[in-house]
């Protein structure tokens, strides 16, 4: 593979956990691009801790064509421990697009909570930036500081080693609306990866432009 320019950055290894501030703005924002929705009372249980059903879900529907993918998606649970699971759907479509790993090669337990470096991990690989997380250490620390240098803990008041609640979760998923994306380009000796940040004429692509195309 090529290499990557990495971030130039101070990162806190430690910021694992956290509150963000105005949690309703940032579901808000997310109820309105249809990513974030609520349980069958429409409570959105801001405070509740998210699982790893829940946040794959979440990452599947970042996909501006989420519903046409799924709703006729032809799938085979890849884990044991999903089938017959609410989410089977977008867990495996997530696992085979490589957006997500199980917890062994059989099982992928879509009930445990999440931690924030688990989903730092699904949404840097979701944007494009998993190869230069690797070249920073891998996980957690790796996609941790690349989390950092592409602002998605922005707002964000980070303690301990806790399970992440839906609210920051939240308030990463819009953090990470206006990133540019990162585009692989070409394969093997020849592989290249390329931000599309709209400038020296790449086209400026991010989740808010594909979203509210």
């Amino acid at each position: 593979l090529s290499s990557i320019s990495v971030f130039a950055t101070e990162a806190n290894n430690n910021i694992i956990g956290g509150t963000p501030a105005a949690p309703e703005t940032k579901a808000s924002e997310l109820i309105s691009l249809g990513i974030l929705k609520g349980d069958p009372d429409g409570n959105m249980r801001l405070d509740d801790v998210i699982t790893r059903a829940e946040a794959t879900t979440l990452i599947t529907r970042m996909n501006a064509n989420y519903n046409d993918i799924l709703k006729d998606y032809l799938y085979r649970p890849t884990f044991n421990d999903i089938e017959n699971h609410w989410a089977a759907k977008e867990i495996t479509f997530a696992h085979e697009n490589a957006l997500v790993e199980g917890t062994s090669e059989t099982t992928f337990e879509p009930d445990k909570n999440v931690s924030v470096q688990e989903f730092a991990k699904m949404l840097i690989t979701l944007l494009g930036y998993k190869e230069m997380a690797e070249q920073q250490g891998g996980f957690p620390h790796g996609y941790m500081m690349t989390g950092s240098r592409l602002g998605l803990f922005a707002g964000l008041y980070l303690e301990g080693p806790d399970d992440v609640s839906r609210k920051t979760v939240a308030a990463m998923l819009v953090n990470s609306l206006d990133v540019p994306l990162m585009k692989q380009s070409g394969f093997g000796a020849n592989t290249e990866y390329i931000v599309m940040d709209g400038k020296n004429g790449v086209e400026l692509e991010t989740f808010r432009t594909i979203l509210e195309a």
